[in-house]
């Protein structure tokens, strides 16, 4: 999964949740898709905007929380 996919599933994620009024949202990457530098990459695209990023890496996947 390149950088551009990641941040285009985040940012969608993040509308999603901002019009349902909501301040966070999590998103969950397959670790078999996407490359931990890539992602991290992505994330800090984000970091400027947000109040936190959390990402953690369990049963093979990486979850990734935003609050804003």
């Amino acid at each position: 999964m390149q950088i551009d996919e990641i941040t285009n599933r985040i940012s969608n994620a993040m509308k999603v949740s901002s019009e349902q009024e909501l301040s966070s949202v999590s998103v969950v990457f397959n670790s078999h898709e996407v490359e931990e530098k890539k992602l991290k990459q992505a994330l800090t695209l984000f970091a400027a905007n947000v109040e936190r990023v959390s990402i953690w890496l369990s049963n093979e996947s990486y979850y990734v929380e935003i609050n804003w």
